[in-house]
């Protein structure tokens, strides 16, 4: 079996796992997840509604599901700063396999100094459209792996700090799967994105965005296996490219795509299971941006993007479009604002004329028109 086989057919299996006999039981702001967690058992579901939840929840073993209800934008585990957010820590492997959905992981201290946000020690698990930020450990500031071949789908890595290894993942005897992952802007002494211990640790990473590292995105002793993922300063590996993924505001912290960025239609669509064909915003994976060449490898003649971001369909360039005033960046991006009146203002003036063989004629300020097409449709 192939790696992309194995991560399709083993997430089915896991994400669509239950039994009659399982119990579902209902978070809503102001009460504990932790409560809940200890009142359920292996197969049990816990929903989590909207809010802010202070606490650090220990997984206690067990193979639960802990989703959200409404996505990671507006459910929050906050850590408080005094140990990991969410751990998962058995001393013998076992069949520890929790399913964690939709949440935002932050302010959380690495337990032992390790996970600041996840800390997973002989426990596997499935881990997607989780916001993982601005955690702090020694060892994995995002998350700590040992023993753990966990897998994670459509997660945001960003803001996290390790003081000595692995900014956003540290991997000790882990072969941990990261499919349609963004990440960016976490530091570390060394291996600011991905850091692996040993030989024996491989980390695959599929369809990712890995940027703002430099030549720091993985380290450590291991092999990453890499593929169909933009990568600074560029990695081996099928599909794999090296060119500016062009976040929405990656200093403010939003990784979302903008409309032309190379990872939109870059992925390969054959690793995105039927169950995980929306992205953690909930837009369907797959929607055929016409503005952009697809450069990914398809299925059902769709393309994926690269990243936890699917760029939407309607959100810019002229045929998703049909607004005149929306001309920033280049093909536009869904919204009228200050870049779109800047763009107007720059190229005030004289427009060039339709006639190529006649002369520019001169602006007030001396100069020539820029040519840049960018008028008021």
């Amino acid at each position: 079996m192939t790696l992309r086989v194995q991560i399709v057919a083993a997430s089915i299996v896991a994400l669509g796992a239950s039994t009659a006999m399982a119990d579902t039981f209902n978070v809503v702001s102001g009460q504990s997840i932790q409560a809940a967690i200890t009142a359920a058992a292996d197969g049990d579901e816990i929903f989590v509604g909207p809010g802010t939840y202070v606490e650090n929840l220990d997984m206690q073993g067990k193979g639960l599901t802990l989703r959200s209800t409404n996505g990671p934008m507006t459910t929050i585990i906050d850590g408080g700063g005094i140990a990991s957010v969410i751990s998962c820590d058995v001393n013998v492997p076992s069949d520890c396999e929790p399913i964690i959905d939709g949440f935002t992981i932050t302010n959380g201290l690495g337990s032992f100094g390790q996970g600041g946000g996840i800390r997973l020690r002989n426990a596997d698990g499935i881990i997607l459209n989780c916001i993982v930020t601005n955690n702090t450990a020694g060892a994995g500031g995002g998350v700590f792996c040992n023993g753990s071949n966990a897998r994670f789908f459509g997660c945001v890595f960003r803001d996290n700090t390790a003081t000595s290894l692995g900014g956003a993942a540290f991997v000790a005897l882990s072969s941990p799967v990261f499919v349609n992952c963004t990440f960016g802007g976490d530091s570390a002494s060394a291996g600011a994105g991905i850091w692996t211990s040993d030989v024996n640790s491989r980390p695959g990473i599929l369809n990712c965005i890995v940027w703002g590292y430099e030549d720091d995105s993985f380290a450590g002793s291991g092999e990453a296996i890499v593929s169909y993922s933009t990568v600074e300063g560029g990695f081996p590996g099928a599909g794999n490219i090296d060119f500016n993924p062009l976040f929405v505001n990656f200093a403010g912290g939003d990784l979302r795509l903008q409309n032309g960025s190379p990872a939109i239609d870059a992925a390969d669509s054959t690793i995105v299971a039927e169950t995980l064909a929306v992205d953690i915003d909930g837009n369907p994976r797959g929607a055929d941006v016409t503005t952009v060449a697809d450069t990914g490898i398809p299925i059902f003649g769709l393309t994926v993007d690269m990243g936890a971001f699917e760029f939407p369909v309607g959100d810019g360039g002229p045929t998703e479009c049909d607004c005149p005033a929306d001309v920033a960046p280049p093909g536009g991006n869904g919204t009228v604002n200050v870049d779109d009146l800047i763009a107007v203002i720059v190229a005030f003036g004289a427009c060039p004329p339709a006639d190529p063989t006649e002369p520019e004629p001169d602006r007030l300020d001396g100069g020539k028109p820029s040519g840049s097409g960018q008028t008021l449709r």
